[in-house]
């Protein structure tokens, strides 16, 4: 029997260098996989996603058409727990709280497309909703929503079987799933002796990417206040990013610390802030 692809699944993020997302596994629903095993489909799995493989007679025509009604259902769980940290996600979005659906369902053409996507909140997945939608009603039916399983559960793809299927390969389509980087304030918190008679630093990136400029205190900033708590006698001052920096990757170079009447830079590279919280305490204390 010779196959041909029907259409294939990817996951892309702009935090990574290559844009490739291996943070997921992507796994068919119970109810998925008996129609894949109906229909002889076979996934063919990818680094960021796989491909949906449709058994074809000689004249290259599907052996076993899908229905008009054939929906494919993937669970999507996440693998890395940093993912959270440099994405960029709904406001509303809650770990186990909420799930993120996917779909073509408002595209009709075969080709490349971007998915559509929709934040569900869980407590509205139950047969007594009131108010249910055609949505949270066929995610209800997923019955790995409703378990212990769901905890591993990030989202929920739909591949409805409209104009984006091709009836008969090729055309091949593509489906994609692109998550965003997080953006965030860079602080930089500098710690020295109170007795210094000035605080003659400044922070400069080599690249001309990012400005840093001096920002007074705020007096309930909790950084400063463990600051000053584990080590009574220093002078911390801040400096921040004048916009928000994207996530990514490959850490930025050459941020570096200069002082006034050096002219080499004090130190030459500065680390990057943690992704989870965008700041990064510098002593200075033996330095100054």
């Amino acid at each position: 029997m010779h196959y041909q692809r029907c259409f294939n699944l990817s996951i892309f993020h702009d935090y990574y260098r290559d844009n490739v997302c291996s943070d997921f596994t992507i796994e068919p629903t119970r109810a998925c996989q008996k129609l894949l095993r109906g229909h002889r489909l076979i996934l063919k799995p990818m680094v960021n996603g796989l491909w949906v493989l449709m058994p074809v007679d000689a004249e290259q025509q599907p052996v076993l058409p899908l229905a008009e009604s054939f929906t494919f259902t993937f669970l999507l769980k996440l693998k890395n727990p940093a993912f959270f940290s440099f994405t960029q996600l709904d406001a509303d979005y809650a770990a186990i709280a909420s799930l993120y659906s996917f779909s073509n369902q408002t595209h009709n053409t075969p080709g490349i497309a971007d998915l559509s996507s929709a934040l569900v909140q869980r407590s509205a997945l139950h047969p007594t909703n009131p108010a249910p939608t055609d949505l949270t009603r066929r995610l209800t039916k997923i019955t790995a929503l409703n378990t212990a399983e769901r905890k591993t559960v990030f989202g929920v793809v739909e591949i409805h079987n409209n104009g984006s299927l091709p009836t008969s390969p090729p055309p091949v389509s593509e489906f994609r799933i692109t998550f965003a980087a997080k953006a965030q304030i860079w602080k930089y918190y500098l710690v020295a002796a109170k007795t210094s008679q000035s605080f003659p630093f400044s922070i400069h990136d080599k690249a001309a990417e990012i400005t840093f400029v001096p920002t007074e205190l705020d007096p309930s900033d909790r950084v400063a206040i463990a600051i000053q708590h584990r080590f009574p006698d220093s002078q911390p001052v801040l400096f921040q990013s004048e916009t928000q920096i994207l996530c990514q990757e490959t850490g930025r170079q050459n941020i570096q610390l200069l002082k006034n009447g050096h002219t080499k830079p004090w130190i030459p590279h500065l680390p990057n802030p943690p992704n989870h919280h965008g700041a990064q305490v510098i002593n200075l204390l033996e330095d100054v």
